[in-house]
């Protein structure tokens, strides 16, 4: 699945790839949003959201990190 912000013209292309690559079997194109009037700021916004995407994993691995620490020394002082 590929998403994608663009104004429409890069679509006949990526069409041609799907079509001439042998490893795609079927391509669908469909127009999610037909409301996006602003490319460039729903772009931003995607960056924004990436960004505190990748923000709150790196925080629950450091908690998965931390949680794993406190067992291991729970671990050696039982043992």
């Amino acid at each position: 699945m590929l998403h994608f912000l663009s104004d429409g013209k890069v679509i006949p292309e990526l069409e041609r790839s799907a079509r001439l690559d042998d490893s795609i079997l079927r391509f669908l194109t469909v127009l999610a949003d037909d409301d996006v009037t602003d490319v460039e700021a729903r772009r931003g916004e995607a960056v924004d959201v990436r960004g505190r995407a990748q923000e709150a994993r790196g925080r629950e691995a450091v908690r998965d990190a931390e949680e794993a620490a406190r067992a291991a020394r729970r671990g050696r002082a039982a043992g």
